[in-house]
């Protein structure tokens, strides 16, 4: 009988150490933050939109990911790095894609009478030192002519921004050249496609 008391005693006292000493232990981490690039922005009229279809939207292996990369020049320039709590709701090309076909959902699909294919070259946080940071977007495009003398044209599109030198620069700066980028591309579409 001894025992068995000296062992529920024992049980008890650890119980009650433990409980005690719970608010010493560390809270569970809180879950990654999950970013996209913001509401859709207003698509162009059905009269404006360029007969052209979206046919491919690639990039490389590293942007292929939900993770926001950056790249610190005065350190490192060569290392690719990723934010480790924030990162995009689906890969860069995924939300890209959303919003560029959002701009051409005016053409019918299968009715354009040109082929679009873009190469994401860069989409990163870029810090030239400990307090400047830029937002950088590179992408190539090449519009295939499906009729006719069956053309290729093709487009570089650099878009570059200032942003606050941590994470809030790049969830607000990405998507801001994202934007422009894909603005300044839907004019050149329609500039070259209104000359068939």
């Amino acid at each position: 009988m001894p025992v068995v008391s000296s062992t529920r005693l024992f049980l008890a006292s650890l119980t009650l150490l433990v409980a005690g000493c719970n608010p010493l232990l560390p809270e569970p981490p809180s879950p990654p933050a999950l970013f996209d690039f913001g509401p859709l922005p207003t698509a162009v009229e059905a009269d404006d939109a360029p007969a052209v279809q979206l046919q491919a939207l690639r990039a490389p292996t590293w942007l292929t990911g939900p993770r926001i990369p950056y790249r610190q020049l005065h350190r490192q320039p060569e290392a690719v790095q990723y934010y480790a709590r924030h990162s995009w709701v689906a890969a860069p090309t995924e939300l890209l894609r959303q919003r560029l076909e959002h701009q051409l959902a005016a053409t019918p699909r299968g009715s354009g009478g040109w082929l679009l294919e873009i190469d994401l070259l860069t989409f990163e946080q870029v810090f030239e030192s400990e307090d400047r940071a830029r937002a950088e977007i590179s992408l190539r495009a090449s519009l295939h002519e499906r009729r006719g003398e069956g053309r290729t044209l093709r487009r570089n599109v650099r878009v570059v921004q200032s942003v606050d030198s941590e994470v809030r620069g790049a969830v607000s700066g990405l998507p801001a050249v994202a934007d422009e980028a894909i603005n300044e591309l839907v004019a050149w579409l329609k500039e070259v496609t209104s000359e068939d």
